[in-house]
């Protein structure tokens, strides 16, 4: 039952992109706080450039993000400790997951048998 199956799918990417954002909005600031974070991971160079860039290409950042493997986690942990306006992350993170995870999703449907 394929249309229960992929709204569930979507909703269930979106949720978790949420999960991983509200981890950046309660505890990230405070992580970035840290001194060892801020001396070997992210210097305040670093961060502030980081800040910019969200600032000015935050939707085009995420939708990146969402194909790009490996960068996926952070950059939306990341913007939940830039505050990202909620609506705006899952605004936008709906509009990519739906096309995404719809490819991604026939994809196994129609190639299961053959693997």
């Amino acid at each position: 039952r394929w249309y229960v199956m992929l709204p569930l799918i979507i909703l269930g990417v979106v949720v978790s992109d949420v999960l991983l954002y509200s981890a950046g909005r309660l505890f990230g600031s405070r992580l970035l706080r840290s001194g060892w974070v801020r001396r070997n991971v992210l210097p305040d160079e670093k961060r502030a450039r980081i800040e910019q860039n969200f600032h000015d290409r935050g939707v085009l950042i995420l939708l990146a993000a969402r194909f790009t493997p490996g960068i996926r986690s952070p950059v939306f942990i990341m913007s939940g400790v830039l505050r990202m306006p909620l609506a705006r992350f899952v605004l936008a993170d709906a509009l990519y997951a739906v096309p995404g995870v719809n490819l991604l999703f026939w994809l196994a449907y129609l190639f299961t048998d053959q693997f």
